[in-house]
């Protein structure tokens, strides 16, 4: 098998980050084909300063360390991010509708045997009436006796 090149291994880690592959691109990390292109270009590096063979190690191991960490930490800001948004559109869930009552932007209550949020910033409107309320989990069918 030909070894590709720490380029093309870049390129590929890369490409795995940007369609949210995370975990294929830290498994090509482990692979033998990255740490052969690894090598290979740490041997090359060491040629070209005159190294030896402890500062090829040594400069392969820095590398893939480096490599690593910037992908664990770009997901680590993707999921920063994700959390974030997760937590400024908090659900509250306020129980059983009661008619009367002023509901509010994603409080989410049961009516009819659902579960409904409002998606109005006030609403008195009942779940269903209008489009202040959207269905997230349909009512199931009632159980039959065990006859």
């Amino acid at each position: 098998m030909k070894t590709i090149s720490f380029d093309a291994a870049m390129e590929r880690v890369s490409a795995q980050m940007k369609a949210g592959d995370v975990q294929g691109a830290l498994d090509f990390l482990d692979s033998e084909e990255f740490n052969d292109a690894l090598r290979a270009d740490a041997k090359q590096f060491a040629a070209e300063h005159r190294g030896a063979d402890a500062l090829t190690v040594a400069v392969a191991g820095l590398r893939s360390a480096k490599i690593r960490a910037q992908v664990l930490e770009a997901h680590v800001r993707h999921l920063a991010a994700r959390v974030t948004a997760l937590e400024a559109f908090p659900m509250k869930y306020v129980g059983v509708y009661q008619s009367g009552r002023t509901h509010k932007r994603n409080e989410v209550a049961t009516f009819a045997g659902g579960l409904w949020i409002c998606l109005a910033d006030e609403t008195k409107a009942k779940p269903g009436d209008g489009p202040d309320w959207q269905l997230c989990c349909k009512a199931g069918r009632d159980g039959r006796d065990a006859r």
